[in-house]
């Protein structure tokens, strides 16, 4: 049976001292954020010890034959979470994350660099591109997110996405560290400017993927810190290495060697890949 979300209720137990029973009880300590809910047969049944083939506890998807009846699970109302527990529940579990390493200028002609994991395609007609820079600790814009704004706003309208690829992956992570507004990233982590063709932000010269974007629209999800913001982007230029694309458009998986962001500070590489034909066909292969 599913408990209401609202706040925690110990299940009935069917026997003193089972595990439902123990379970219930050690669930009901957790914060008033959180409860777990039990499913259960007729019957009381202890949980399996945990093994690396075992499902893990808290899953929720279909039972398989066999698996225990017992499952449990923490379910969270957002408002009554600190923001670095929501921000811990996004980042590991929205993963991998592709990671955009944004380069902008100023309207002083200063230049920024910075990586982001919110980011992704949105269509190819007009082919376009979304990343998401979040407010600083006062509800503030990151130097990015102003740099992005269209000039009536204070920015330059401008960016280029750059890719995060193992050969440079630390020189990415190290362009977070939060310099003064006007120091010049490419500088302090050794990566190299080239000219942009459409665009007055330069693009990374180490990156074999750029897209040369002007902004859209920045829609913000509040003025709060922390709080999201999202730039949407026209693609006006596109930068390929010659060796990874071919006469068809398609870039060579294997040659890019992206790198993906998960939970905390950990990174994925995409080097085991496989594939998977979409729609009816992909059951066949079960």
């Amino acid at each position: 049976m599913i408990w209401p979300t609202d706040r925690f209720h110990r299940p009935p137990s069917p026997s003193s001292g089972s595990a439902t029973e123990a379970l219930a009880n050690s669930a009901h300590r957790l914060s008033s954020a959180a409860h777990v809910m039990v499913s259960s047969g007729s019957k009381s049944q202890s949980s399996p010890a945990a093994d690396p083939g075992s499902p893990l506890p808290g899953s929720l998807g279909p039972r398989r034959s066999g698996a225990s009846p017992l499952r449990w699970a923490m379910e969270f109302n957002p408002e009554m979470l600190q923001v670095q527990d929501r921000y811990k529940l996004l980042i590991g579990s929205i993963t991998p994350r592709p990671i955009a390493l944004v380069s902008t200028v100023s309207p002083e002609g200063q230049i920024n660099l910075a990586p982001f994991s919110f980011f992704t395609g949105v269509g190819s007609d007009p082919m376009t591109v979304l990343f998401c820079p979040a407010n600083n600790e006062h509800g503030q814009d990151k130097d990015t997110l102003r740099n992005c704004r269209k000039p009536p706003a204070g920015g330059t309208g401008e960016f280029v996405i750059n890719l995060a690829c193992e050969g440079y992956i630390r020189k990415v992570a190290a362009a977070a560290e939060p310099l003064a507004y006007g120091e010049n990233e490419f500088d302090f982590v050794g990566l190299n400017m080239a000219p942009s063709t459409a665009v007055e932000p330069p693009r990374v010269a180490e990156s074999p993927v750029c897209f040369e974007c002007r902004t859209i629209k920045v829609l913000s999800t509040g003025d709060k810190a922390f709080g999201g913001n999202i730039v949407l982007g026209k693609v006006l230029h596109v930068f390929v290495q010659d060796d990874l694309i071919d006469d068809k458009r398609r870039i060579d998986q294997e040659k890019l060697g992206t790198i993906g962001r998960m939970g905390g500070y950990r990174y994925c590489r995409t080097s085991d890949q496989f594939e998977i034909t979409p729609g009816k066909a992909a059951l066949e292969g079960e």
